[in-house]
């Protein structure tokens, strides 16, 4: 009797891990709602791909459009209209329970491409706007703290970061809440 649960737990906890090292594409419903309350299109995804159980390789590809003037960007003395961000951040989630889940800390660096229309004041009688279309590249590097629960069909994550920002020669602090449901893209194999 003793043989069969010993036989029993074992493959509890080997179905356990076959779910936490499967490659999962997480989707951020909260940032699309606050995109969408705010005349902006924040599509943010994240693909985990663990290596093991204590670790996972991150890929988090993001397209930001912003209609209107960009305030944000006032703070680095950039006046762009409508601009659109794309690119990815690429880094590693650490869970330091072993468990492929729960606890995790994670780092990444971000390069995007920003489109825009970069646009100055023309300081004469008419204050005339002068606008050009511009690229700016930006970087970021940054660190979350988050929990993260994997179930067979779906996962959830939480976590809040903190980083620097680097676009046009100039860097700022940010920080970052992420909301995510995820999904596994393969399936157990038994």
């Amino acid at each position: 009797m003793q043989n069969a649960n010993s036989q029993e737990n074992e493959q509890n906890i080997i179905e356990n891990k076959n779910d936490n090292t499967r490659t999962s594409i997480y989707f951020h419903p909260a940032a699309l709602i606050t995109g969408a309350a705010n005349d902006a299109l924040l599509l943010f995804s994240t693909i985990e791909a663990p290596i093991n159980l204590f670790r996972s390789v991150i890929i988090k590809p993001s397209i930001c459009y912003i209609s209107g003037y960009n305030e944000y960007a006032y703070d680095f003395d950039l006046h762009l209209e409508d601009p659109i961000r794309i690119g990815t951040d690429v880094g590693m989630r650490f869970y330091p329970g072993e468990k492929g889940d729960g606890l995790y800390l994670q780092t990444q660096i971000g390069l995007f491409v920003v489109f825009a229309k970069e646009y100055t004041w023309g300081y004469n009688e008419y204050y005339d706007l002068k606008f050009k279309r511009t690229n700016k590249f930006w970087l970021d590097v940054m660190g979350y703290i988050g929990y993260a629960k994997k179930y067979s069909r779906f996962s959830v994550s939480i976590d809040a970061g903190v980083g620097l920002e680097f676009i046009a020669m100039k860097r700022e602090l940010i920080g970052d809440v992420n909301l995510s449901i995820g999904f596994p893209l393969n399936k157990k194999k038994y």
